[in-house]
């Protein structure tokens, strides 16, 4: 899904994409109490892992991956959502939500690197 737009405003940076009438994948796993098969589950994780892959090629570090950031366009293809931009926190901050937050994010939030978001997918849920 391609970016559509770029800007920033008082230091928070945004950009635009298609809008994505699929569900999050938290969703997803709530109508499957909390657990999905190998079949359903794989498909998702692989193509997450395909998009943090790319956006990693482009320099942008996640900081934030979890269930409710893997936009589903369709039952099984993720899109990822709120995506940060490594490098740009200002000093002294962190985002990101506590659950998937790995160690090294944890201490030094600002230099996250591509690994954090490969951590995160295996935080418990």
């Amino acid at each position: 899904m391609p970016v559509l737009d770029v800007g920033s405003s008082e230091g928070i940076f945004s950009f635009v994409m298609e809008y994505c009438a699929g569900r999050s994948l938290d969703t997803l796993m709530a109508a499957h109490r909390g657990r999905l098969s190998l079949a359903l589950a794989g498909p998702i994780i692989l193509q997450t892992l395909e998009g943090i892959a790319s956006a990693h090629e482009q320099g942008i570090v996640h900081r934030d991956l979890k269930p409710q950031n893997i936009l589903l366009s369709s039952a099984t293809h993720p899109i990822l959502a709120k995506a940060g931009f490594s490098g740009l926190t200002l000093t002294g901050t962190y985002a990101g939500t506590p659950l998937f937050l790995p160690r090294e994010q944890i201490i030094n939030f600002k230099s996250a690197k591509p690994v954090s978001d490969i951590r995160s997918m295996d935080a418990p849920t």
